[in-house]
């Protein structure tokens, strides 16, 4: 819920999944350490079907990419607060994190969404996020936005619901503000007003640092075949 593990596979090095992460720096956590257990392999797993995902769609059109990437990680990430898994009231997880613990909050699926429609050569312009309460009860939700230009309709992806959908069709979400790489936005009447930077927002700046640091469209994940087909 937005509120306003570094665990990486490591098998043995015989028998075991192969991990090579290259231009990243992702060091195993347990290098050496026993047998994988089957938390890594299903974190393995998830990490190679999302390789897969990327391999697959990049001469997709657009808005069938924003559905394979949507139904993705609807799929493969489980809901679980911020309190359940880490302990803390708010957390913005890296994408990486995300993949590795399949597990996380509305603005965790949001933000992986955002960063491998990235990966996969959207603009940055085109992706917004936006921060909105749920009509029915008032809970703060967070949602991905796709702005294919601005004034046309902008597509919706979101954790509670595996079809990409225009924003005009969902009069549940109320918008509090929108925001981006560059600036944080109020949406009124269709239309965007940028009222600061993305620094009011710490998690984001955070978040879009380790990006830009680490590179993720350089990273390669291979995985031993042999061993995921056990």
């Amino acid at each position: 819920m937005p509120k306003l593990l570094s665990l990486f596979i490591a098998p043995r090095s015989v028998v075991g999944l192969l991990l090579i992460l290259l231009g990243y720096g992702w060091m195993p956590a347990h290098a050496g350490s026993g047998s994988t257990t089957a938390g890594e392999y299903r974190a393995a797993q998830r990490l190679q079907a999302w390789q897969t995902l990327l391999a697959e769609l990049p001469d997709t059109p657009e808005l069938q990419k924003l559905q394979q990437v949507n139904r993705f990680f609807n799929a493969h990430i489980r809901y679980a607060e911020d309190a359940e898994l880490w302990n803390v009231s708010d957390h913005w997880a890296p994408l990486k994190e995300t993949l590795e613990l399949g597990a996380g909050d509305c603005e965790d699926f949001a933000l992986a969404k955002y960063f491998t429609l990235l990966r996969l050569g959207f603009a940055e312009e085109k992706l917004r996020l936006l921060y909105t309460t749920l009509g029915q009860n008032g809970q703060a939700h967070m949602v991905l936005a796709y702005w294919p230009t601005l004034g046309s309709d902008v597509m919706i992806l979101d954790n509670l619901n595996p079809d990409v959908t225009p924003l005009a069709q969902r009069t549940d979400l109320h918008i509090q503000f929108v925001f981006d790489s560059t600036y944080v936005y109020k949406y009124e009447h269709g239309s965007l007003q940028a009222v600061g930077t993305a620094d009011l927002l710490p998690h984001w700046r955070v978040l879009l640092d380790i990006a830009e640091s680490t590179q993720l469209s350089s990273v390669r994940l291979v995985v031993a075949s042999a061993v995921l087909s056990k």
